[in-house]
C-alpha cells in the first residue's frame, strides 16, 4: 500500500499481522524460519521493515513503544543513532502523520 499513495493500509495491515503474535508458548506458530519471522516482529514494532528484502528500501509504519533508541555503525550512518518517538499511539490513533530527520 506504500506504493498506492494509500499508507494507512499498511499500517492497519501490519498492526493486523502483529495481532498474530504473542509472548506465550504459542506466539509463534510454525516454521520462523531462521529468525526471519521474529526479526520481522522486532522491526515492525519499532514502526520499520523493509520493503523489498536485500535492498535499502524500509516502509514506515506506527511503532508499539512511545520512544525507540537505536545505535548505528556511524560507517554507514554519520549521526550514529536513530530515534523513533510516538507518543501517545494506540489502537485507534495509530497513523504517522509526520516525519522528521
Amino acid at each position: 500500500y506504500l506504493s498506492t499513495g494509500q499508507p494507512w493500509k499498511t499500517t492497519d495491515v501490519v498492526h493486523a499481522a502483529l495481532t498474530l503474535f504473542t509472548d506465550a508458548p504459542t506466539g509463534m506458530t510454525g516454521n520462523d524460519d531462521l529468525g526471519t519471522m521474529s526479526a520481522w516482529v522486532v522491526l515492525s514494532s519499532i514502526g520499520l521493515f523493509p520493503v523489498q528484502p536485500g535492498y535499502d528500501t524500509w516502509g514506515l509504519s506506527t511503532p508499539v513503544f512511545d520512544r525507540v533508541d537505536l545505535s548505528l555503525d556511524r560507517r554507514y550512518h554519520p549521526h550514529g543513532r536513530l530515534t523513533i518517538t510516538a507518543p501517545g499511539t494506540s489502537d485507534a490513533d495509530r497513523y504517522v502523520q509526520g516525519l522528521r530527520a
